[in-house]
Protein backbone atom coordinates (compact mmCIF):
# COMPACT_ATOMS: atom_id res chain seq x y z
CA UNK A 1 0.00 0.00 0.00
CA UNK A 2 1.38 3.13 -0.55
CA UNK A 3 1.68 6.24 1.69
CA UNK A 4 0.80 9.77 0.91
CA UNK A 5 0.98 12.53 2.81
CA UNK A 6 -1.52 15.49 2.22
CA UNK A 7 -2.20 18.61 4.06
CA UNK A 8 -5.49 19.13 5.53
CA UNK A 9 -7.28 22.26 4.15
CA UNK A 10 -11.05 24.07 4.59
CA UNK A 11 -12.16 21.70 1.85
CA UNK A 12 -11.05 18.99 3.83
CA UNK A 13 -8.53 15.96 2.79
CA UNK A 14 -8.39 16.62 -1.47
CA UNK A 15 -6.57 14.22 -2.94
CA UNK A 16 -5.63 15.59 -6.67
CA UNK A 17 -6.36 13.78 -9.89
CA UNK A 18 -2.24 13.41 -10.90
CA UNK A 19 -1.73 11.85 -7.14
CA UNK A 20 -4.63 9.40 -7.27
CA UNK A 21 -3.51 8.18 -11.01
CA UNK A 22 0.01 7.49 -9.89
CA UNK A 23 -1.53 5.74 -6.85
CA UNK A 24 -3.32 3.34 -9.48
CA UNK A 25 -6.44 4.52 -9.02
CA UNK A 26 -8.71 5.35 -12.19
CA UNK A 27 -12.10 7.92 -13.08
CA UNK A 28 -15.59 5.64 -11.70
CA UNK A 29 -12.97 3.30 -9.65
CA UNK A 30 -12.85 2.60 -5.48
CA UNK A 31 -10.34 3.46 -3.44
CA UNK A 32 -9.67 1.89 0.58
CA UNK A 33 -8.22 4.77 2.19
CA UNK A 34 -6.39 4.69 5.59
CA UNK A 35 -5.61 7.85 7.45
CA UNK A 36 -4.36 9.03 10.48
CA UNK A 37 -3.48 12.52 11.71
CA UNK A 38 0.33 13.11 12.02
CA UNK A 39 2.20 15.48 14.63
CA UNK A 40 1.49 18.41 15.30
CA UNK A 41 4.27 21.46 14.52
CA UNK A 42 4.91 22.09 18.32
CA UNK A 43 5.18 18.17 18.44
CA UNK A 44 7.82 18.46 16.28
CA UNK A 45 9.58 21.28 17.48
CA UNK A 46 9.67 19.65 20.79
CA UNK A 47 11.64 16.59 19.95
CA UNK A 48 13.82 18.52 17.39
CA UNK A 49 14.44 21.15 20.15
CA UNK A 50 15.46 18.32 22.72
CA UNK A 51 17.27 16.66 20.38
CA UNK A 52 19.23 19.72 19.05
CA UNK A 53 19.88 20.85 22.51
CA UNK A 54 21.33 17.40 23.37
CA UNK A 55 23.39 17.01 20.49
CA UNK A 56 24.14 20.72 19.20
CA UNK A 57 24.41 22.82 22.18
CA UNK A 58 22.06 25.50 24.32
CA UNK A 59 22.73 28.54 21.56
CA UNK A 60 20.41 26.69 18.98
CA UNK A 61 16.59 26.83 18.11
CA UNK A 62 14.38 25.38 15.33
CA UNK A 63 12.18 26.73 12.63
CA UNK A 64 8.47 25.44 12.26
CA UNK A 65 8.61 22.21 10.39
CA UNK A 66 8.36 21.61 6.53
CA UNK A 67 7.57 18.42 4.92
CA UNK A 68 10.31 17.86 1.99
CA UNK A 69 10.63 14.58 0.62
CA UNK A 70 9.51 11.66 2.52
CA UNK A 71 9.23 13.30 6.43
CA UNK A 72 9.96 16.41 8.02
CA UNK A 73 12.75 18.95 8.35
CA UNK A 74 13.15 21.86 10.90
CA UNK A 75 16.28 24.33 9.95
CA UNK A 76 18.13 25.18 12.71
CA UNK A 77 19.53 28.51 13.93
CA UNK A 78 22.02 30.02 16.15
CA UNK A 79 20.85 32.89 18.74
CA UNK A 80 22.82 35.67 17.91
CA UNK A 81 23.53 34.85 14.15
CA UNK A 82 21.14 35.35 10.78
CA UNK A 83 20.35 32.38 8.47
CA UNK A 84 20.14 28.29 9.04
CA UNK A 85 22.85 26.32 10.11
CA UNK A 86 21.59 22.72 9.19
CA UNK A 87 18.47 21.29 9.80
CA UNK A 88 17.21 18.05 11.99
CA UNK A 89 15.17 15.50 10.01
CA UNK A 90 12.22 13.54 11.67
CA UNK A 91 9.89 10.56 10.39
CA UNK A 92 6.40 11.25 9.06
CA UNK A 93 5.57 9.94 12.76
CA UNK A 94 7.59 12.61 14.23
CA UNK A 95 10.52 10.57 15.18
CA UNK A 96 13.85 12.51 15.15
CA UNK A 97 16.69 10.78 12.54
CA UNK A 98 20.18 11.74 13.84
CA UNK A 99 21.54 10.22 10.43
CA UNK A 100 19.82 12.50 8.36
CA UNK A 101 20.15 15.78 10.52
CA UNK A 102 23.09 17.60 10.76
CA UNK A 103 25.76 16.92 13.11
CA UNK A 104 27.96 18.62 15.47
CA UNK A 105 30.67 18.67 13.33
CA UNK A 106 28.59 19.70 10.40
CA UNK A 107 27.34 22.37 12.31
CA UNK A 108 30.44 23.54 13.97
CA UNK A 109 31.73 23.86 9.92
CA UNK A 110 29.13 25.77 8.98
CA UNK A 111 29.56 28.19 12.08
CA UNK A 112 33.42 28.37 11.24
CA UNK A 113 33.03 28.65 7.60
CA UNK A 114 30.86 31.63 8.17
CA UNK A 115 33.19 33.59 10.57
CA UNK A 116 36.39 32.78 8.39
CA UNK A 117 34.45 34.11 5.73
CA UNK A 118 33.53 37.40 7.54
CA UNK A 119 36.94 37.86 8.84
CA UNK A 120 38.39 38.37 5.05
CA UNK A 121 35.62 40.99 4.06
CA UNK A 122 36.60 43.11 7.10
Amino acid sequence: MATVTLPVTEHGIVIPRSTANLLGCRLGGWAAIEVRPLPSSEELKKKAVLYALHNLGDAVCVDDPVWVDDGWRLNIRIKGRRGTYGYVSCSVDGEVDGARSTSIMELLHSLNAEDTASSTTE
